[in-house]
């Protein structure tokens, strides 16, 4: 959502209000590469080009909010939140029922649209979807909505001075969800037949 101290659209200060929600990312990115010991120039590039992802997005959603005060100067800021911005990052699940021992986040939700996704660097592997597809029947299982599109944002910094992006969507059929499950069913075994006796 928007954070703001203005009262109404007109009064909106777009890049601070962007600046103040990017806070908590950067805090969230630092936790990471401290937990995994990221140090020196790995870190340095990993920073980098992260940064660059978050300007990015940051003009594009600036972008779009400008279009939309454009059109409705006198808009209620949560309607130009939902508007500009009607998803959901990191939504916390929890289905131990499912497998899942600790809680799960996936990279974001679209709620209206029954979709959920993930951002992941490097090449798309099969694991990606069955991953995806695990967020969608955990949340199913949760929130008692239904999830039936499945988003694989694939991100690239290399070579360019702008991040460059590869969507991957699906359906999250029937197949799938069997797939996920027989997966699961077949580590569970694995898991409880290596259990020392």
């Amino acid at each position: 959502m928007i954070t703001s101290r203005a009262n109404s659209a007109r009064t909106l200060d777009i890049d601070e209000s962007l600046k103040e929600k990017c806070k908590p990312l950067l805090a969230q990115r630092k936790k990471i590469l401290d937990h995994y010991q990221v140090t020196g120039s790995k870190r340095r590039t990993l920073v980098k080009y992260s940064n660059m992802v978050l300007r990015y997005e940051q003009s594009l959603i600036s972008a779009h909010i400008k279009y939309l005060i454009s059109k409705s100067p006198d808009s209620r800021l949560e309607a130009i939140s939902d508007s500009s911005l009607p998803v959901t990052l990191k939504p916390k699940i929890r289905a131990p029922e499912m497998g899942f021992k600790n809680d799960i986040e996936p990279d974001f939700l679209f709620p209206r649209l029954g979709a959920i996704g993930e951002l992941k660097s490097g090449d798309p592997k099969p694991s990606d979807r069955t991953a995806v597809t695990g967020y969608a029947l955990a949340y199913e299982k949760q929130e008692h909505e239904p999830i039936d599109i499945g988003l694989i944002l694939y991100v690239s910094c290399k070579n360019c001075k702008t991040p460059s992006f590869n969507i991957s969507s699906f359906v999250i059929s029937d197949v799938d969800r069997r797939g996920f499950v027989e997966n699961r069913n077949n580590k569970a075994t694995f898991c409880r037949d290596e259990k020392p006796v």
